[in-house]
């Protein structure tokens, strides 16, 4: 992934003689920029192209394929190579110990994201997404407006990405009409940026609502303690209009 090449690369750098030998357990390389970053944000995934620089050195060596433990074991590496650098994530979801988590279509974003961004290992999972009308996404940060804007998004300008073709089928079939996005903290803590929450505002077809009583009932200690700065008010010319200043975030929506 990003942090293992960063690391081939700073050592290539820095070591004129070192050479780097690269093994992953998929067979292509740039993990989570390959299968984490939503398909429809191309310029994201342009950090590839660098990455593809330091993997064509003549000094790195690329193994695909390759389960660490499985098919070499740490102390045949430690023999081999002067240094091993770990640089990998979670390979599996943690347990919220929660009733209800293991019924029929509750699913990790990270199954959901893996899914459609055509990881090897999630292509079999099955997404039920015609007989249900409703959908709540569990989160606010960026992973969770990228869940909902997949979801929704119109499939035509889909197929322009680079979205699995078996994600695709299904999103053509999808009979999805309310999809709501579940914080667990209060408004502050919204880790969204401004421009994923803008994207939203932008889906044809598609109406975002924030009501203004939600906004003031997430308003907990934890939030007002946090943000003491956060202006909350209505406009003198509509008390319909909400106006929340979220820390440099601010939202604006017709009650």
């Amino acid at each position: 992934g990003p942090a293992g090449l960063y690391s081939a690369k700073l050592i290539l750098k820095s070591i004129p003689e070192s050479k780097v030998f690269v093994f992953e357990k998929l067979p292509s390389p740039f993990g989570l920029m390959r299968f984490g970053v939503a398909p429809d944000h191309q310029e994201v995934k342009k950090v590839q192209n660098e990455l593809s620089s330091v993997l064509q050195s003549d000094r790195l060596s690329f193994f695909g394929n390759v389960e660490i433990g499985k098919d070499i074991s740490l102390e045949a590496m430690q023999q081999l190579f002067s240094g091993t650098i770990f640089s990998y994530g979670a390979s599996y979801d943690k347990s919220l110990n929660i009733p209800g988590e293991t019924l029929n279509n509750v699913h990790s974003a990270r199954e959901f994201v893996f899914w459609y961004n055509c990881h090897p290992e999630y292509q079999q999972l099955n997404f039920n997404l015609e007989s249900v009308r409703n959908v709540a996404v569990i989160g606010n940060g960026n992973v969770a407006l990228d869940v909902a804007r997949i979801l929704t998004k119109d499939v035509n300008l889909l197929k322009k990405t680079d979205i699995s073709d078996t994600a695709l089928t299904k999103l053509e079939k999808s009979n999805i009409r309310n999809i709501f996005v579940i914080g667990r903290r209060g408004c502050v803590q919204s880790a969204f940026t401004t421009k994923e929450l803008r994207e939203l505002t932008k889906l044809e077809g598609v109406e975002l609502c924030i009501y203004k009583e939600d906004i003031i009932n997430s308003l907990n200690d934890a939030s007002i303690t946090e943000c003491k700065d956060c202006l909350l008010y209505t406009s003198d010319a509509a008390d319909d209009l909400l106006c929340v200043d979220l820390g440099g975030r601010r939202l604006i929506k017709k009650k």
